[in-house]
């Protein structure tokens, strides 16, 4: 192996060990962020992250110029990666599922609107 070869696969084996533990937690929220809210809906600031053990959560607020049921109807059966599961009246309920990981985003109106907010709460549990 070259010089160059080696220095190359070192910095890939230390970047690769120096990953954060919520990577993956990161990763699949700022996806459940973006897919929060459809093209006419915000985002109200950044989400707020907790964490306890076994367990990893972050809300935030979508508003969007419709009422809850166009919100709701706009999202369609999946969120993204996200798939539509059963939930309570007024929630929409999504879900994945990856190796090691369970993932859920709930969503509730905390004004029906026009215009709606929705609480939204994404939470990771060991699978």
């Amino acid at each position: 192996m070259h010089l160059p070869n080696v220095v190359l696969a070192s910095l890939l084996l230390a970047a690769g060990c120096n990953r954060r533990p919520d990577d993956g937690f990161s990763e699949r929220l700022r996806v459940a962020v973006r897919a929060s809210a459809p093209s006419s809906a915000y985002v109200a600031g950044e989400p707020t992250r907790t964490a306890a053990p076994g367990r990893k959560e972050a809300r935030w607020t979508v508003h969007a110029p419709m009422t809850w049921e166009d919100f709701a109807a706009s999202l369609g059966p999946n969120l993204g990666p996200f798939r539509k599961t059963n939930a309570p009246e007024n929630t929409l309920r999504f879900r994945q599922h990856l190796p090691g990981d369970a993932y859920t985003v709930e969503m509730r109106p905390t004004e029906a609107g026009p215009p709606v907010a929705v609480e939204v709460t994404f939470v990771a549990v060991p699978d």
